[in-house]
C-alpha cells in the first residue's frame, strides 16, 4: 500500500490554503464593491431628494441661513448655500450648495442654476431690466450704423 509523503501533504495543504485565500479575498472584494455601490446609489437618491426641495420650497433668506434635512435613507444632512445673482437675467440664480453627510467623512459640493421668481427685490429687478434695455438700444444703434 502506497501513501502520500509528508512533503506531498504539506504542498497540497499549502496550495489549498492559497486557493482558499484567493477565493475569500475575491468574495470579500465583491461584497465591499456591492456595499460601496449601494451607498453611492443611496447618496445620489438623497441628493436628488434634497435638490428637489431646497431651492424651490424655501425663501431666499431661509436658503442662505442653511439648515438640516432628514433624507429618505435616515441621515440628517446639513447643508449650506451661497447665491450669485450676477446673471443679467432677472430671477436667474447661480446657487452653490454644500451638503455634509454624517455617514461619510467628506462634503458634497455642487453648483446649480435655478429660475426662482420672487427672490429678486423690485429695485434690483427694475435696475436689471433698465440696464438690459439700455444695452439693447445701444446694440441696435451700433447695428444700424454698421448696416448703413
Amino acid at each position: 500500500m502506497k501513501a502520500f509523503s509528508l512533503v506531498e501533504v504539506l504542498v497540497a495543504v499549502a496550495l489549498f490554503a492559497v486557493a482558499l485565500t484567493v477565493l475569500s479575498m475575491s468574495i470579500n472584494s465583491g461584497y465591499l464593491g456591492l456595499i460601496s455601490f449601494e451607498t453611492k446609489i443611496e447618496r445620489e437618491e438623497d441628493l436628488r431628494f434634497i435638490r428637489a426641495r431646497i431651492p424651490y420650497t424655501l425663501s431666499k433668506e431661509a436658503l442662505l441661513s442653511g439648515g438640516k434635512m432628514t433624507v429618505p435613507h435616515g441621515d440628517v444632512v446639513a447643508w449650506r448655500a451661497e447665491l450669485d445673482a450676477s446673471s443679467e437675467v432677472v430671477d436667474y440664480w447661480d446657487i452653490k450648495m454644500e451638503y455634509e453627510f454624517p455617514s461619510t467623512p467628506h462634503q458634497v459640493s455642487e453648483h446649480c442654476r435655478r429660475f426662482v421668481t420672487g427672490w429678486t427685490d423690485s429695485i434690483e429687478r427694475s435696475s436689471k431690466i433698465q440696464s438690459k434695455k439700455e444695452r439693447t438700444a445701444t446694440d441696435n444703434r451700433l447695428k444700424e450704423k454698421t448696416d448703413a
